[in-house]
């Protein structure tokens, strides 16, 4: 009897296996169980019969989830392609992105290098104009000063020649 049972276990392994490995085959049938011998109680072959259809329902529920782990890995395969190409895209696009950014800092460098002979000369001529705007500022005090004191020497000759004239008289 325990060999039996131990026969139909591999054979029920063996079918399973089979369905494993093969997929898109329509699935083998199983076999009824065995007509009764005269060894064999009522009650084994309940037995066996029970043991059989637990088998066998394990087996279907296996292949179902054999076909949906199936499904789900040709689904996971899509999207892991997808992935790749989305990430093989944003790495041009970061590529394009960083030649932009070089090449934007090599323009900046080139301005910088070009602004500050400019900015040099440019901080001379205002040096410069500072020192001329200072020296025309003291000159325009020199004549201010110059003028007040012609005014104050034109204004004592005039006392002067009134004197004059009062002393002539």
């Amino acid at each position: 009897m325990g060999i039996l049972i131990l026969m139909l276990i591999i054979a029920t392994v063996v079918l399973a296996a089979l369905v494993f490995m093969s997929p898109g085959q329509p699935t083998p049938k199983i076999k009824q169980p065995p007509e009764p011998t005269s060894r064999q109680s009522k009650s084994e072959q309940d037995m066996q019969t029970v043991l059989i259809s637990s088998l066998e329902e394990q087996l279907f529920s296996q292949k179902d989830e054999s076909e949906k782990l199936r499904a789900e890995d040709v689904g996971l395969r899509e999207e892991l392609e997808a992935t790749r190409k989305r990430e093989d895209s944003l790495r041009e696009e970061l590529m394009r992105q960083k030649d932009w950014y070089d090449k934007k800092v090599e323009e900046l460098d080139k301005l910088k290098n070009d602004y500050l002979p400019l900015k040099s000369k440019l901080e001379k001529e205002i040096s410069g104009d500072v020192d001329l705007y200072r020296e025309g500022k003291e000159r325009d005090e020199t004549i201010e000063t110059l003028k007040r004191e012609n005014k104050e020497l034109a204004d004592q000759i005039q006392e002067l020649r009134l004197q004059i004239e009062k002393q002539g008289r």
